[in-house]
């Protein structure tokens, strides 16, 4: 019994149905000309190659690779096997010699400023404050 269906799949009865199905949804029973160039589904997009079994320009172009981004090195201060902060400084000297605003938050308007407009002391008492409450 699976051996006749098996043979009833693969047989030209299938192949008149659906040639009767595409007949149905084409109002001409005909098949569409191939043009001399066309484009063939790819893993890597829609490509052109032509009809004659050549293979296109666009096949054996490869795509640029990207950069990759690299970290900034550190020229500013002398911890140069420290990870990068800012201004090409790690973290310490940043804060200790890479700041040029004063705060203006804080009575401190001498001092350099730190975070929210206020000096170092001033945040971090702050800070201290708001998480003991």
């Amino acid at each position: 019994m699976n051996k006749t269906i098996g043979i009833s799949c693969c047989s030209e009865n299938n192949f008149n149905i659906f040639s009767n199905m595409f007949s149905l949804l084409r109002t001409e029973n005909q098949i569409p000309e191939v043009s001399e160039n066309f484009l063939l589904p790819s893993p890597f997009g829609l490509q052109q190659a032509s009809v004659g079994n050549e293979v296109s320009a666009t096949l054996s172009e490869k795509k640029p690779k990207k950069k990759h981004r690299r970290p900034k090195k550190i020229t500013a201060c002398p911890h140069i096997y420290k990870k990068h902060y800012a201004r090409n400084m790690c973290n310490a000297c940043y804060h200790r010699f890479g700041r040029e605003k004063n705060a203006w938050s804080c009575k401190h308007v001498e001092r350099k400023h730190y975070a929210k407009g206020k000096c170092e002391a001033c945040y971090i008492k702050e800070y201290m404050s708001s998480n003991n409450s």
